[in-house]
């Protein structure tokens, strides 16, 4: 996991997970993305692709976060 990088970013956008979580994606630059995996109101974790993917294991699920924003969620 990684912590949260203190700048604003370009974009965002959301995405549910068949746990019942949700993704929240933030765009800070060209490839380079933050998302933060969020459970009943909790983060769970913390994914940065910074020109390459990222990756945790959460609540089960194993998620990966591209740098071209794309998330992948597998049980």
């Amino acid at each position: 996991m990684h912590p949260a990088p203190a700048r604003t970013g370009k974009g965002s956008r959301s995405q549910a997970l068949a746990d019942g979580s949700k993704v929240e994606i933030q765009q800070l630059g060209d490839q380079h993305h933050v998302a933060k995996l969020v459970h009943d109101g909790q983060v769970l974790g913390t994914l940065e692709a910074n020109g390459q993917d990222d990756g945790l294991d959460a609540n089960g699920v194993h998620i990966v976060l591209g740098a071209d924003r794309a998330i992948s969620a597998h049980e």
